[in-house]
């Protein structure tokens, strides 16, 4: 063996001395209560797809750590700020499945009203998802959102989208307090303002 092949073996085995085993038994648990924590919430399979599609998809993507530097306080690491937002964006999100069963229709339908703008949607992997600001247990899917659909710029994420549908916006007051788009849409009034909003935000973004 030359001096250049025990140099190279040595360093493999450097590196394979520095790997961490890793507990398969506790990662077992953990996926088992994920999937376990889905199903008690009446979530189907497709929310932990999603999950896992999007995980993968930051690792390939970024090709960085996607966990941030130890919490002192609670000696954990979470995911970083984007990378969270962009899993609770998911989380926060009904499969095709389960917005027809809410809205009583079937899933084609749920598809031809997100072909429309009548539904706001994002994709993971090759399946939509459709967060669940939109929708309403009263109303089912919020008045005029297809206006609002229709303004959302593509180059915005779910997480953006997610933000600023759930966020006080000073723009929009109600008896002089401002409130949220999303709450805008569910009182009834013109969703003409919050697409001006958004229209406004891009020129902001260019």
């Amino acid at each position: 063996m030359t001096s250049e092949a025990r140099s190279e073996d040595s360093s493999h085995e450097a590196e394979r001395s520095s790997w961490t085993p890793v507990d398969a038994e506790t990662v077992s648990r953990s996926l088992q209560a994920l999937i376990e924590t889905a199903a008690e919430q009446g979530r189907d399979y497709k929310l932990i797809d999603a999950i896992f599609l999007t995980l993968t998809a930051f690792i390939a993507e970024s090709g960085e750590d996607v966990l941030a530097s130890y919490d002192s306080a609670s000696s954990m690491r979470r995911l970083r700020p984007e990378y969270r937002a962009r899993i609770e964006a998911v989380i926060d999100s009904l499969s095709d499945d389960e917005v027809a069963d809410f809205l009583s229709i079937g899933t084609r339908q749920v598809r031809r009203r997100a072909q429309m703008n009548e539904l706001y949607f994002f994709v993971v992997g090759k399946r939509r998802r459709y967060p669940a600001w939109q929708f309403d247990e009263r109303l089912g899917v919020l008045p005029g959102l297809r206006g609002v659909v229709q303004e959302i710029p593509t180059d915005w994420g779910p997480e953006r989208v997610r933000s600023f549908m759930t966020t006080l916006a000073p723009g929009l007051k109600v008896r002089g307090e401002p409130i949220t788009p999303q709450t805008w849409l569910i009182v009834g009034l013109d969703p003409v303002r919050i697409a001006e909003l958004i229209q406004s935000k891009t020129e902001t973004d260019e």
